[in-house]
C-alpha cells in the first residue's frame, strides 16, 4: 500500500476543511480555486459579464493571471456553492445577488479583519425584509478568507435558495455592488456548463446482467408484511391475548431503549378506515419500583386460566440507579371492559427475581402441567466471567420451573410461607441439596425465547452462542447444556469444572457462518402452512434465517431445514390470534414491524439460469483482461476494508430506467451519512487479486458480487482460475483454502489462506443497519481519484497515473448524472423557523409563496445537506450548528500520513467494524464506532469487556503478565490491556474482524496502538 505524501490538493483540502467548520449547518462548502492579479483594484465596467466556471477541483493554489475575469473580481461554481474573488482594495461593504425572476438576496459585509468577514442576510422583498430582519442573529455568517491580498467569499447553496439554489447551467445573475462611497458597480454572473471531464470516455449505460434470480433451489418460503395497519417501534415480543382478538407488543424507545407495553387489535379496520393505521394503545405500565427502578420488559404471558383470573406475567430486568440489576418475574391483574384493557399497577407481585447484569434470560412460558417454566443466563453480559455456567447452587444459566397456583405439598428446599410460589415436587433435582430445587436444566448462556409445545408438552429454548455457535435445546429434565465448558457441543473453557451431571449436545446449532443471534421460536399447529404442522419454527436477529424442525414425541428428529431467509432483525417468533405465525422485525416505526411466512411462489417456466461462471454474468467485456462492460463505473474508496493486503477492483452496474428506449442507467437516491439506495437490478462488483508476475499484472483471486432483487441484496463470489481467463461460482457454504506454502503461492498472497465467503456471510457485514452497501457512500466517495486505471489503484497525486486524471468521485458520480437527493420537503422546517422568529401569519404566508416561487424544493441532481461543526469552537459554531452536529466527515486512508492520527483512526474504524458495531448493528459489544459518533459516546475509555478476553493476552507477546481484571476496551495509555487493540492484532478464536481476514493488518494494528497511546482521554472518575 503506497503512502500518500503531501501534495497542494491536500493541503488545499485541509484549508477547505477549516474554512468549511464556520458555515453552519445548511450546507458544507468546497472553496475553490479562483484569484485575481495583484495591483490597484479598478472599478468593474458596470454590465460586465463574468464568466463563472464549473470546477471539479478542491484546491487553492495561486491568484489567477493577470487579466482572467476582470481586474477587482472573479467567480466560480461548484457542486456546493458559489465562490466570489475581489480585489482587497475593491472588497464592497455590501453585495447583492439576483436573478430575473425570482427575489434578490443581499449581503451587507463588515470587515472584521484583513483576513476575514461576516456578513448578515437582507432581501428586499417586503415577506423576506420582516423574515431576514428577526434572523438576522441566528443567520449563518460568510465564509471569507485572504489569499495573497484578494478576499474569497464563499456561499452555500442553501443560503441562495431565494434564487432557487444552485442555477442550471447558462443561467445569468446580475450581481450589485456597493462601497463605502454608495457607488453601485453592476457585473453579471454567467453560469458555464461543466467542461468535459478528462475522463469523458467513461459513459455510464443502463445495463440489463444476466445475474438474475440464484443459484440455489427456492426456499420452501418467503418473509412477507402481516398486520401492516399496526406500526410498532422496535418491537420486542408481540403475543396474542386469550379469548379476545387483541395483541399485546413489548416496544423499545430505540435499539436499546426504554420499553413499553402496549395493546392493539389484532385485525385492520375495515371501511372508510381501513387504510388507515391503527394506533397502539399504551398501557403506561410501570413495571418497575416507585423509587426510580428502571426495567426493561422483554418477555409475556397470560396465566393459562386468564379467562378466570385476569393475570398477566411479565419477564423483566432492571434495577434502581448505581445498584445492581436484578432479572425477575411479576404478575399483574388485567381489567377488560370490552375492547379496553387496563393494568392495575397496584396488582404487581413479584413471584421470582434474581441478580443479573447481562445475558438476563426472564423469557417465560407456561407448560402443558400448568407450571410455569423462566430461563436466565449467565448474569454478566461477558463469557461467564464469573463462572457460574456450571453453577447449580443458584439460579443463573438455568431453566427454573416453579409452581405459581399451588402451595400444597411438603417438599425439600421449599422455600417459606411468604413465597410466591412453590417447588414442583417432579422436578428433576428436587431431592438434590447441591441445586436449587428450582433447576429444571442448566448450564445456558444467553437464553433468548423459550415456548411449549400445546400438545408434546416440549420445552424448547433458543439460545445466543458466544464465539461461533447458536444453539438449539429441547430441554429435558434434568439436563446440563454444558456452558461455558462447551459452547453448543465444542470445547469453550475445556478446563473449568464441569457440573455434576454429564453434558448433553443441543438438538440443533447453527455455526456463525449462518446465524449469529438465535432467536427461539414457537411450534406451529395453524392452518395456512400445513407443511410446517407440529414443527418447531425459529429465527436469527442477525441474519433474518427462519429455520423449522420437526420432532417426535420421543425427542426423534424427523426433519430440518432452512425456510426462508430475510433481512429482517427477529426478536420474536409467536403465534397470532389465530395460531399462525406473528414475526417481529426489530426495527422503527414504519420499518420494522410484524412478518409472517408465506409459500414461496413457484419460478416461471424458461427462467433464466443463474451464471456460473463470470463470464456468464454478462458484467465483463472481458474476464482474462478484467475489462467491466462498457457503461460500467469504476469507483474506489476513502477507507478501505482490510483484506489481508489483496488488492481490489470495484465497478457497479445499474439497470436502465424505466424508458424502453432510453439508455440512461436508472438514478441513485444519495442521501444521508449512510449508504445509498439503488435501483432494483442494481449489481456491485468488488475482484480481489494479488500482484501478478509484473508490477503492472494483478493476479485475480475472488470476485464477489452483491445483486439486488425484488427489494433484497444478495451476495455471491466467483474464484478465479489458474489460468486467470474465468472463474467459478462458489457453492453457497462458502469455501476454505488453506495456508499453502510455496513460492508461487507466496508470491501470489495465498500462502496466508482465504476465505471465500458464504452466503450469509456476505450479509453479516453487508447487513441492515449498514443499509447493506458499505463503500458507496458520502464519506468513502468525497475525495479524488483516477476513473482510467481500471478501479484497482487508489490515485495519489503525487503518483500520476497514466492519464493523469483525478477528479472527486462525487462529481464524477453527479456528472454522470447517477445521483438523485431524495429529502423531505424542508418547507415544514422553514415555517417553524419563521413562527419562532415571531413572523405574523400574513408574513409566514409571503414567505411561503416566495419559496415556492424560488424553486428551492426542485431535485437539481444532487445536492446532499453536509452539515458539520466538528472542530469549531463554541464562540464560532451556532446553536443551529451544534445541535446538528456532524452529518458526515469525509474519511481517510489509513496510509495517509498527512491527516490527523484520529481522523485515521476514526476512518479505519468506520470501515473495518462500524458495519456491525452501530446502533442494531448485530454486534454483540454495545459500542458505537461509527466515524461520526462523539468519543465519549463510543462507549470505549476504561470500558469492561462484556466478552471473555484472557485468552487474547495469552497469545501475544505484550510484555509482563497482565491481570485478566484489569481489561478494558480501551485502557488510555495501555494498548496491551485494550481489547479493542488485542483483538485487532489477533487472529483466531477472538480475532475482529469476526470474518474475512486471516492476517491481521499491521498497519491498522500500528494505528491503534499509537492512538491508544497518545490519543485516549484519561481514565473515567470512579
Amino acid at each position: 500500500m503506497r503512502r500518500r505524501a503531501a501534495t497542494g490538493r491536500r493541503r488545499a483540502i485541509r484549508l477547505i476543511g477549516a474554512i468549511v467548520m464556520r458555515l453552519g449547518p445548511s450546507c458544507v462548502l468546497v472553496l475553490i480555486a479562483i484569484g485575481l492579479a495583484n495591483g490597484a483594484a479598478s472599478r468593474a465596467d458596470d454590465g460586465a459579464v463574468i464568466d463563472v466556471e464549473w470546477s471539479h477541483a478542491a484546491e487553492i493554489d495561486s491568484p489567477l493571471p493577470s487579466g482572467a475575469g476582470n481586474e477587482s473580481l472573479a467567480a466560480v461554481w461548484n457542486r456546493d456553492g458559489l465562490s466570489l474573488r475581489f480585489d482587497r482594495a475593491a472588497l464592497p461593504t455590501s453585495f447583492r445577488l439576483e436573478r430575473s425572476d425570482s427575489a434578490a438576496v443581499a449581503w451587507s459585509a463588515a470587515r472584521v479583519d484583513r483576513d476575514s468577514f461576516r456578513g448578515r442576510y437582507r432581501a428586499d422583498d417586503p415577506a423576506a425584509d420582516a423574515l431576514f430582519g428577526q434572523l438576522a442573529e441566528t443567520a449563518a455568517p460568510l465564509a471569507a478568507r485572504s489569499l495573497e491580498g484578494d478576499s474569497i467569499v464563499s456561499i452555500p447553496w442553501r443560503d441562495l435558495a431565494w434564487l432557487g439554489g444552485r442555477p442550471d447551467p447558462e443561467t445569468i445573475w446580475r450581481l450589485t455592488m456597493t462601497q463605502d462611497d454608495s457607488v453601485a458597480r453592476e457585473s453579471q454572473l454567467r453560469f458555464l456548463a461543466p467542461a468535459p471531464s478528462r475522463c469523458a470516455s467513461i459513459v455510464a449505460r443502463g445495463i440489463r446482467t444476466r445475474v438474475v434470480g440464484s443459484p440455489d433451489p427456492p426456499l420452501p418460503y418467503r418473509i412477507v408484511p402481516t398486520a401492516t395497519h399496526l406500526q410498532p417501534h422496535w418491537p420486542i415480543q408481540a403475543i396474542a391475548e386469550p379469548g379476545s382478538r387483541r395483541l399485546w407488543i413489548i416496544e423499545e424507545e430505540g435499539a436499546y431503549g426504554t420499553t413499553r407495553i402496549v395493546t392493539a387489535p389484532a385485525d385492520a379496520a375495515s371501511g372508510p378506515n381501513a387504510d388507515a393505521h391503527e394506533p397502539l394503545r399504551s398501557l403506561e405500565l410501570q413495571i418497575g419500583q416507585p423509587d426510580g427502578e428502571s426495567e426493561v420488559a422483554y418477555s409475556l404471558a397470560f396465566h393459562p386460566r386468564f379467562d378466570e383470573n385476569g393475570l398477566l406475567l411479565v419477564g423483566s430486568n432492571g434495577g434502581p440507579p448505581n445498584a445492581p440489576k436484578r432479572s425477575r418475574v411479576a404478575s399483574y391483574r388485567v381489567r377488560r371492559d370490552g375492547d379496553r384493557v387496563a393494568v392495575d399497577p397496584a396488582s404487581r407481585r413479584v413471584l421470582i427475581e434474581w441478580d443479573s447484569d447481562g445475558h438476563n434470560g426472564a423469557a417465560i412460558a407456561f407448560g402443558t402441567d400448568g407450571m410455569l417454566y423462566v430461563t436466565s443466563g449467565d448474569g454478566t453480559s461477558d463469557s461467564d466471567r464469573n463462572v457460574v455456567g456450571q453453577g447449580t447452587d443458584h439460579l443463573l444459566a438455568k431453566v427454573l420451573r416453579i409452581d405459581i397456583d399451588s402451595r400444597l405439598g411438603n417438599v425439600s428446599n421449599e422455600p417459606g410461607p411468604d413465597s410466591t410460589y412453590l417447588i414442583p415436587p417432579d422436578n428433576p433435582f428436587v431431592d438434590d441439596p447441591r441445586f436449587r430445587a428450582e433447576t429444571f436444566a442448566y448450564g445456558l448462556r444467553n437464553p433468548w425465547r423459550i415456548a411449549v409445545d400445546p400438545e408434546l408438552g416440549h420445552v424448547w429454548v433458543g439460545n445466543n452462542g458466544q464465539d461461533l455457535w447458536e444453539q438449539v435445546y429441547r430441554v429435558d429434565a434434568g439436563a446440563n447444556y454444558g456452558w461455558s465448558v462447551v459452547e453448543g457441543s465444542h470445547p469453550f473453557h475445556a478446563q473449568r469444572i464441569a457440573g455434576p451431571t454429564p453434558i448433553s449436545k443441543p438438538t440443533f446449532e447453527h455455526h456463525h457462518a449462518e446465524a449469529r443471534s438465535l432467536t427461539g421460536g414457537v411450534v406451529y399447529r395453524g392452518k395456512r402452512l400445513p407443511e410446517l404442522h407440529g414443527a418447531y419454527v425459529y429465527g436469527d436477529y442477525a441474519t433474518g434465517r427462519i429455520w423449522g424442525a420437526k420432532v417426535d414425541a420421543d425427542g426423534t428428529v424427523l426433519w430440518h431445514r432452512l425456510l426462508a431467509d430475510g433481512p429482517e432483525k427477529i426478536t420474536c417468533l409467536e403465534l397470532d390470534c389465530d395460531g399462525e405465525l406473528l414475526i417481529a422485525d426489530h426495527g422503527p416505526r414504519g420499518l420494522g414491524g410484524f412478518r409472517t411466512l408465506e409459500p414461496m411462489p413457484t419460478s416461471e417456466p424458461g427462467a433464466t439460469a443463474f451464471p456460473e461462471r463470470l463470464s456468464e454474468t454478462g458484467l465483463f467485456e472481458s474476464v482474462a483482461a478484467h475489462r467491466p462492460i462498457a457503461g460500467a463505473i469504476p469507483y474506489d474508496v476513502n477507507s478501505p476494508l482490510w483484506s489481508d493486503g489483496a488488492i481490489k477492483a470495484r465497478f457497479v452496474v445499474l439497470p436502465p430506467t424505466a424508458d424502453a428506449a432510453s439508455e440512461s442507467p436508472a438514478r441513485i437516491v444519495a442521501q444521508g451519512a449512510a449508504s445509498w439506495t439503488f435501483p432494483e437490478g442494481t449489481v456491485l462488483v468488488k475482484s480481489f487479486g494479488f500482484p501478478g508476475d509484473s508490477d503492472e499484472t494483478v493476479r485475480w483471486h475472488e470476485t464477489r458480487i452483491m445483486v439486488l432483487q425484488q427489494g433484497e441484496w444478495a451476495g455471491y463470489t466467483y474464484r478465479w482460475n489458474e489460468t486467470q481467463d474465468d472463474a467459478q461460482l462458489v457453492a453457497g457454504e462458502g469455501e476454505e483454502l488453506p495456508p499453502t506454502a510455496g513460492a508461487d503461492r507466496e508470491r501470489y498472497g495465498l500462502h496466508q489462506g482465504w476465505r471465500y465467503p458464504s452466503r450469509t456471510e456476505c450479509l453479516v457485514c453487508h447487513s441492515r443497519a449498514a443499509n447493506f452497501v458499505l463503500g458507496l457512500s458520502f464519506p468513502q466517495l468525497d475525495g479524488p481519484f483516477d476513473p482510467t486505471f481500471g478501479g484497482w489503484y487508489r490515485a495519489t497525486a503525487n503518483e500520476p497515473s497514466i492519464e493523469g486524471t483525478y477528479v472527486n468521485r462525487l462529481d464524477f458520480f453527479a456528472d454522470l448524472g447517477l445521483l438523485a437527493t431524495s429529502r423531505p420537503s424542508r418547507i415544514e422546517e422553514e415555517r417553524e423557523r419563521w413562527r419562532a422568529a415571531g413572523l405574523s401569519d400574513d408574513s409566514i404566508a409571503a414567505s411561503e409563496a416566495l419559496w415556492s416561487r424560488s424553486g428551492a424544493e426542485r431535485d437539481r441532481g444532487w445536492e446532499p445537506r453536509l452539515p458539520t461543526a466538528e472542530g469549531r469552537s463554541d464562540d464560532e459554531a451556532s446553536e443551529g450548528d451544534r445541535a446538528a452536529a456532524v452529518d458526515y466527515a469525509a474519511l481517510v486512508a489509513p496510509d495517509d500520513d498527512d491527516a490527523p492520527l484520529d481522523r485515521r483512526v476514526r476512518s479505519y474504524l468506520q470501515a473495518n467494524c462500524a458495519h456491525c458495531h452501530v446502533e442494531a448493528g448485530g454486534g454483540n459489544a454495545r459500542i458505537d464506532l461509527a466515524a461520526v459518533t462523539a468519543r465519549e459516546r463510543m462507549m470505549l475509555d476504561d470500558q469492561m469487556p462484556v466478552h471473555a478476553a484472557d485468552s487474547l493476552i495469552e497469545s501475544l507477546d505484550v510484555g509482563a503478565p497482565i491481570d485478566p481484571a484489569t481489561l478494558r476496551l480501551i485502557a488510555p495509555g495501555a494498548p496491551e490491556r485494550s481489547v479493542l487493540w488485542l483483538r485487532a492484532a489477533r487472529r483466531g478464536p477472538g480475532q475482529m474482524p469476526p470474518i474475512a481476514s486471516n492476517v491481521a493488518d499491521p498497519l491498522g494494528v500500528e494505528l491503534l496502538r499509537r492512538w491508544i497511546l497518545e490519543e485516549a482521554p484519561p481514565p473515567l472518575p470512579r
